[in-house]
């Protein structure tokens, strides 16, 4: 009986050293290095598409190899009203989708790897150079 009862807290102790350690993980895809996560760009908007739940995706002229995200509402709007409003450059910050972000609505369902989606943090007008 006490050989099955040690047994027992074994394997609980196990399970939560185990359970400790994944939830412990989770939170590390966003502490990776930022040169590794994060950009800056500056380019013309060439379009705008809407992908559900609020979020449009914003392409640009001179890189058919990317995309960029927009889930937060607010910037969703200005990236439509530019599109429409604004002859100039945009500069666009923006991170590196992780396995956490596999729920939104610019995540890749397509098999297709011909481009990389972007989660656009910030979106600004700017003039022309």
């Amino acid at each position: 009986m006490k050989k099955l009862r040690h047994g027992r807290i074994t394997a609980l102790c196990l399970l939560l050293m185990l359970l400790t350690l994944l939830l412990t993980a989770c939170p590390t895809e966003t502490i990776r290095p930022s040169f590794t996560r994060e950009g800056v760009m500056r380019d013309t908007i060439f379009s705008v598409e809407e992908r559900g739940l609020g979020a449009v995706m914003v392409w640009v002229t001179h890189s058919d190899q990317e995309g960029y995200c927009f889930t937060d509402g607010d910037l969703a709007d200005q990236a439509r009203s530019l599109i429409w409003e604004h002859d100039g450059e945009v500069i666009i910050e923006y991170r590196a989708a992780g396995a956490l972000d596999a729920l939104n609505p610019c995540a890749r369902a397509e098999s297709d790897p011909q481009y990389v989606v972007y989660l656009g943090k910030s979106i600004t007008a700017v003039a022309g150079r």
